[in-house]
């Protein structure tokens, strides 16, 4: 009831922190351990209360200026293309300079490590959800080359995109 009405979108100031309760939640959920139900259901409401707090935090903080708030769900449903920072800062109708600065500020992200960002949240659940290869998804979530998805993903998650699907599968 605590997100009814608000954007399906959240963005957390620290993804690891968001990152790592859905891992435990998943690891929880496909253990046989005995008290299955009552962790899952500790660590479910853990995560609840950190979204409570990076939303009262959002909202005690300073208010994202809508050009921000426009590119970043712009980018959210465009992250597969290949968006420049010349026309990501056209968009928001200001210069290069103070589009990243005020994005950085905002989202704790520069533009473009925030679409690597969405590109690499959209390749681990296609690893996860999929048997189509690495290479493939790569290329599907928008990154330039084999090379540079490989680069990137094994710098995010300290692993290549196998090893990822092993571990999580």
């Amino acid at each position: 009831e605590n997100f009814c009405g608000k954007s399906p979108l959240f963005h957390a100031p620290d993804q690891d922190v968001f990152q790592n309760q859905l891992e435990k939640l998943l690891r929880i959920q496909g253990s046989a351990a005995v008290h299955r139900d009552f962790q899952f259901s500790f660590e479910l409401e853990r995560l609840l209360f950190y979204l409570m707090e990076c939303q009262n935090a959002e909202s005690a903080g300073s208010v994202i200026p809508e050009h921000i708030r426009l590119l970043q769900n712009y980018l959210e449903q465009h992250f597969t293309s290949d968006i420049t920072l010349d026309e990501m800062a056209h968009m928001a109708g200001t210069s290069r300079y103070y589009l990243c600065r005020q994005f950085k500020k905002y989202t704790g992200f520069a533009p473009k490590e925030y679409v690597t960002h969405l590109r690499l949240l959209y390749v681990q659940n296609l690893l996860q959800q999929t048997q189509m290869p690495g290479y493939r998804i790569g290329a599907l979530a928008g990154f330039p080359s084999e090379a540079a998805f490989l680069l990137q993903f094994k710098k995010a998650t300290g692993m290549t995109p196998g090893e990822f699907r092993k571990r999580m599968g």
